[in-house]
């Protein structure tokens, strides 16, 4: 490619991110441009007290697998926007070549608008954090327990220095029930990876927790950033355009380095690696970690619904996810208790769960984002006569980019990960319950 080539492709990648919203550390609804904005983000641009309780309850889209975002977002009305702008007009007339690469920019600024929607996290209300870590330290999810019991089994009885890397640590749920498998000798030689972008809850829960259990102090190391950067940091994804004039990420990127082939696990528990935009980047990065043996051992929620907004009903009733001596677990299991969990969530009462899945299951196709739109004055009826309180803000429904556990098997394979265990181990066929969503993945490099 010729310098004055690379320059207007350089030139066309910055306007592009610029009205995507991907260029400066400003929040997503001020550097947007405003109908890109709407595209992504439904009720962000009037706020969440004007918006509630929809702007609450829809997040970005832009966190949505990459597999996904086009039958969420309509790619070719933000191409109509973008060409809208003079500048990116004019390049693209004098450089005709750079059409081929228009559609490929696009999806590069997407997935830096999605890098760039996760840093809420960095700075989410003290409220909704409290929230969060009391509801894990009064409900220990059994989904933890099953990690904490691989952990044990891949480390046998042994006491000899280890080394685990626990992606999304938040309060530290996933990585104490790993611990606290271990024996006392093996907790004193096992070397802990603590990655997370909120620094205030890993710092004043995991650590102190995590010495409690008889970590030594000299062994925690936290990683508070992104898991984006250990890809950024292995060359396989260049730094997003909002932090290419900072450094701060710079010395978290480092310790990334050292632990190059060197995690004996690689471990994680609700929506880590489902918040990454591309699987295969996260898995090349987590592979690249694993020593020979390692294994990424992981649990995640995984809905059918995120594929598509609106979903065949009687094709995932068809579809069995998983097989156990309870039975087959469908598609449709899944969904109806993936749904109903956030249904919940909402604060919404029993009978708003029961019409929705009265609903669901007389109809040949869904849209689930559809039904909460037409519903929501009625629901939100319901849930004032019942006392139930507004959600928290953020809420977010759709601010994880949930996964079936089959796609990521795929995908380990294709990395040339060995699978070891593919499963649901919670599911009950036919009853709304979560563990119908959770799955479990192990794999070895």
């Amino acid at each position: 490619m010729g310098l004055f080539k690379r320059m207007a492709k350089k030139k066309l990648e910055k306007q592009i991110a610029r009205h995507m919203g991907a260029l400066d550390r400003r929040p997503l609804e001020e550097s947007s441009h405003p109908e890109i904005q709407e595209l992504f983000h439904p009720h962000s641009l009037i706020g969440p007290k004007k918006g509630y309780p929809l702007y609450q309850m829809f997040h970005d889209f832009s966190k949505m697998p990459v597999t996904s975002i086009r039958n969420f977002v309509d790619l070719k009305k933000v191409e109509e926007i973008l060409r809208r702008d003079k500048i990116i007009s004019k390049l693209l007339r004098k450089h005709p070549s750079l059409e081929q690469e228009m559609e490929d920019t696009i999806l590069s600024a997407v997935f830096e608008r999605g890098v760039k929607a996760s840093n809420y996290w960095k700075a989410a209300p003290k409220s909704y954090i409290d929230a969060i870590v009391k509801a894990a330290g009064e409900k220990p999810n059994p989904m933890n327990e099953l990690v904490g019991r691989k952990v044990k089994a891949l480390f046998g009885e042994k006491a000899k220095p280890r080394t685990i890397v626990d992606i999304g640590t938040f309060s530290g749920g996933t990585i104490l029930k790993a611990i606290e498998q271990l024996s006392m000798e093996q907790r004193k030689v096992t070397k802990i990876y603590l990655v997370d972008v909120n620094e205030d809850v890993v710092n004043n829960h995991a650590v102190p927790a995590l010495k409690r259990l008889g970590v030594p102090e000299k062994n925690i190391i936290t990683i508070l950033t992104g898991f984006y950067n250990a890809s950024i940091e292995y060359k396989y994804i260049k730094k997003p355009f909002h932090e290419r004039n900072s450094w701060k990420e710079k010395s978290s990127r480092k310790k990334f380095r050292e632990l190059i082939d060197r995690a004996d696990a690689v471990i994680g528990g609700a929506a880590t690696i489902n918040f990454a935009h591309d699987s295969e980047i996260t898995l090349k990065t987590i592979k690249k970690m694993l020593k020979e043996g390692g294994q990424l051992i992981l649990w995640e929620w995984g809905s059918p619904e995120v594929r598509e907004k609106k979903v065949n009903i009687e094709r995932m009733k068809k579809t069995v996810l998983y097989e156990n001596p309870k039975g087959k677990i469908t598609e449709f299991d899944a969904y109806a208790s993936f749904l109903s969990f956030w249904m919940k969530f909402f604060n919404y009462p029993e009978i708003a769960t029961e019409k929705l899945i009265q609903e669901i299951n007389s109809s040949k196709e869904f849209d689930f984002l559809e039904w909460i739109e037409k519903k929501v004055d009625w629901l939100e009826k319901l849930r004032i006569e019942s006392g139930k309180p507004r959600l928290a803000d953020p809420a977010g429904y759709r601010n994880r980019a949930y996964r079936l556990g089959r796609e990521l098997i795929e995908e380990s394979k294709k990395q040339g990960l060995k699978v070891i265990e593919h499963s649901y181990p919670l599911a009950e066929p036919g009853k709304l319950s979560t563990g119908n969503v959770n799955y479990m993945i192990v794999v070895e490099k």
